[in-house]
């Protein structure tokens, strides 16, 4: 269905910025989470 698509895209989306985030953090410690 299209709701199973866009929550697979919406995990892929996430784990990208995830990664993002896993990089920034790795420059700057403190950070909100």
């Amino acid at each position: 269905s299209s709701t199973r698509r866009n929550g697979w895209i919406l995990s892929l989306m996430i784990r990208v910025l995830r990664r993002e985030d896993s990089q920034l953090m790795e420059e700057s410690h403190e950070g909100p989470l």
